[in-house]
């Protein structure tokens, strides 16, 4: 839409792609990144926002993060998680949108409207179909993420099609967290805000938290502009109840 394409309304994808992934890696690394050192392009003729970014992030406790989007359109990675694309479009059609865009026939906003609430998505499997689908049914993790690689002391964990695998000393786990999902778009967020209001408890995706991601997406628009690591001074730690209700089977059920 207009606004996406206009790098003064908050065009481009670090304004609109890191809330997606930085909120993601914060919550993992506990919530407070100390620098950013990011880069930026904006090379596609056909568009005058930035189209990729990437950076890296150190946490308070040391804890580097890399990120990176890549919007430009030619590989999607849903191919690493399951060997199909999944994508909205097939490639012929991905084809044909790019010389529309690079011609400048095509009717985006037309095909926004289709993918609003109450539009009419297409249906080639890609996020629009997932929409209708278990959340825990889905394609591996969170689309709007990409792959989610988290490498600790004593393991790794990535994204399962129905919550995580786990790799240790003792090999590779598939750690079932249906029990978490609910069919209901956006249940999470419902459910915070009603704990909230109704039963007096902290809300954790607060203005505190969305001004510390905030903080990193603006770190990685200057730090590509100046060259330099940016250093961040509103970060919030992630609270220890946090994952309070989360229900984790144990690994191999030990």
């Amino acid at each position: 839409s207009d606004e996406e394409l206009d790098p003064n309304q908050g065009g481009g994808v670090v304004w609109r792609q890191t809330p997606h992934q930085v909120d993601s890696l914060r919550l993992i690394g506990g919530g407070k990144v100390r620098s950013v050192r990011g880069t930026t392009k904006a090379d596609v003729p056909w568009r005058n926002i930035t189209s990729f970014y990437s950076a890296y992030i150190e946490f308070e406790d040391g804890t580097p993060a890399y990120v990176f989007h890549d919007g430009r359109g030619y590989f999607y990675t849903g191919e690493l998680l399951t060997g199909d694309i999944s994508s909205r479009y097939t490639a012929e059609e991905r084809k044909e949108i790019r010389r529309q865009m690079a011609a400048g026939t095509r009717d985006e906003e037309a095909e926004k409207q289709g993918e609003r609430i109450g539009g009419t998505p297409r249906g080639h499997g890609g996020w629009g179909d997932q929409q209708n689908t278990p959340r825990a049914e889905r394609i591996m993790g969170n689309p709007d993420a990409g792959m989610l690689l988290v490498s600790t002391q004593f393991g790794a964990m990535r994204a399962s099609p129905h919550g995580l695998y786990v790799y240790d000393d003792d090999g590779k786990h598939d750690v079932d967290l249906r029990a978490n999902a609910s069919e209901a778009a956006r249940r999470a967020e419902l459910t915070d805000f009603h704990k909230s209001v109704i039963g007096g408890e902290p809300m954790f995706h607060n203005g505190e938290w969305g001004m510390a991601t905030l903080e990193v997406a603006l770190a990685i628009i200057q730090s590509a502009e100046e060259r330099k690591e940016i250093m961040l001074s509103h970060q919030i730690a992630v609270p220890a109840s946090y994952d309070k209700d989360l229900i984790v089977p144990y690994l191999d059920g030990k």
